[in-house]
């Protein structure tokens, strides 16, 4: 995804490069779909699948200027059903 490469080059100058490589991967999906960089698995940092799940999390549960935020159960349930093919399985659901 874009984003997360602009991203990685927004904290570049900031942090460290493990830092900026968990920003370049937290959109890579665990079951490759939609994987610019060919990473699958456990071969996304760490780091990046965790983001990936908080990051999704914190999209769902807030307001949107079009959406208003979805209650807590719906965004869980939408992690547990992404599990295995975005997030990694190993990873549990917030809350």
């Amino acid at each position: 995804m874009i984003h997360a490469h602009v991203g990685a080059g927004i904290v570049r100058p900031v942090v460290n490069e493990k830092v900026v490589e968990i920003v370049e991967h937290h959109h890579d999906h665990y079951d490759w779909h939609r994987t610019a960089s060919g990473n699958i698995g456990k071969d996304i940092p760490l780091g990046s699948r965790i983001l990936a799940v908080a990051d999704a999390w914190d999209a769902m549960t807030s307001d949107r200027p079009y959406r208003p935020a979805l209650p807590i159960e719906q965004a869980r349930q939408e992690i547990i059903r992404c599990s295995g093919t975005q997030f990694d399985p190993l990873l549990p659901p917030p809350f």
